[in-house]
């Protein structure tokens, strides 16, 4: 798999057809002895995709910090929703802790 690179920068004096532009290898398709690895369709949309769409640096610790702060909210949530019930039962807490004691 290849991809031209423009003549900005791709131009070397040492080159002289580089003027033009280059084809430059991106990925070959062989494993460690040379043999031909098969062209998987779903690997070559990957591979455009990336070199198209280059993730910009610190990507992936916002995306970790995105995830962590995800769980974080999910926890906070179920906490209230843990708390909204413990306080509607507050009568059931005190029996259970033996704070409470039923006159008959």
């Amino acid at each position: 798999m290849e991809r031209w690179i423009p003549p900005a920068y791709a131009y070397t004096p040492d080159i002289p057809d580089s003027s033009e532009g280059s084809y430059e290898p991106i990925y070959v398709f062989q494993d460690a002895a040379g043999n031909a690895l098969p062209v998987v369709e779903e690997f070559v949309d990957k591979v455009i995709d990336t070199i198209l769409h280059p993730q910009l640096p610190g990507h992936r610790a916002a995306l970790l910090r995105s995830e962590e702060e995800t769980a974080l909210n999910k926890e906070i949530e179920f906490n209230k929703m843990v708390l909204e019930d413990q306080g509607r039962s507050w009568i059931g807490h005190r029996l259970h802790s033996k704070e409470a004691v039923i006159k008959l």
